[in-house]
């Protein structure tokens, strides 16, 4: 299998799994990942990890309804995803 150079950069900080697309890799993050010239898009693309981990352990108190005060008997605001919705310990892609 041919490489490409951001496939090269990841297999040389490799700590388990294999570069499969959509599998689970544990990888050592150093100067060299992070400054490297794709290194921007590796500390991209594990932000991103981060941003679905943060949504994924919140999304509950994101989407509970809210009580707004009027003059109603009682009043709120509700959340209906029409998407994917992460949950904590859910494997991201």
């Amino acid at each position: 299998m041919r490489l490409n150079v951001a496939q090269k950069l990841i297999q040389s900080h490799l700590l388990e799994g294999e570069l499969v697309p959509s599998q689970e890799i544990g990888i050592r993050i150093d100067q060299t990942l992070t400054q490297d010239a794709t290194g921007t898009l590796v500390m991209l693309e594990l932000e991103c990890a981060w941003v679905c981990d943060y949504y994924a352990e919140n999304a509950e108190k994101f989407l509970a309804p809210e009580l707004i005060p009027t003059d109603a008997s009682k009043s709120f605001v509700t959340f209906e995803p029409m998407g994917i919705v992460l949950r904590k310990g859910q494997k991201r892609c």
